[in-house]
């Protein structure tokens, strides 16, 4: 005798809403720490696979510092090259399984145009592994800086960089970049 179980019912239409998207790594300096996890949060309630920097070791006071700074503390100089070594080894991952790169610099450093975002030499790095393995790569917001400028924007064909389409939104808008932007990038 069959039985109707009301919960596999529900089960299965969730299944069927349920939008398959692929999979986001993303790079960022450690200045947006606040920032990227409220966005992490707001994506991974969309069902997006989300894979991002291991940012939870530093504090707020050790993170307003300048590079060169946090660069004479023995235990973030000894740890820094192995979290960047564990984030492109995300990459590559994702790169893998088609998924997509997003540079998450929604805001400018202090002597920076308010249209530019930031980005890190950390994270330019990452971005040239992104590119080396042919991602896409999205950025919330360009960026002025040359070397970064070389690797969005090489002399080849292969154009894969892209930035946010509306220069005047507030890349902080996360419900607007989800929705005008970033959705149809990982369906």
């Amino acid at each position: 005798m069959l039985t109707f179980n009301p919960h596999f019912l529900r089960l299965k239409v969730f299944i069927e809403r349920k939008i398959i998207v692929r999979p986001l790594v993303i790079c960022c300096s450690q200045r947006f720490k606040e920032e990227l996890y409220a966005f992490v949060k707001f994506l991974e309630k969309r069902g997006v696979m989300v894979h991002y920097p291991n940012f939870r070791y530093h504090s707020k006071t050790f993170i307003k510092k300048e590079e060169y700074q946090r660069m004479k503390a023995r235990g973030y100089k000894d740890k820094t090259p192995g979290l960047v070594r564990q984030h492109i080894d995300k990459i590559r991952k994702i790169a893998k399984q088609g998924g997509i790169c997003l540079i998450f610099n929604p805001l400018s450093k202090k002597r920076q145009s308010k249209k530019f975002g930031y980005i890190g030499f950390n994270t330019v790095l990452e971005m040239g592994e992104a590119d080396g393995v042919e991602m896409n790569i999205l950025l919330l917001r360009p960026n002025e800086e040359p070397s970064t400028t070389v690797v969005a924007h090489g002399d080849d064909d292969r154009r894969h960089i892209f930035t946010l389409e509306f220069p005047k939104a507030d890349p902080m808008d996360f419900d607007f970049v989800w929705d005008k932007w970033l959705k149809r990038w990982l369906q």
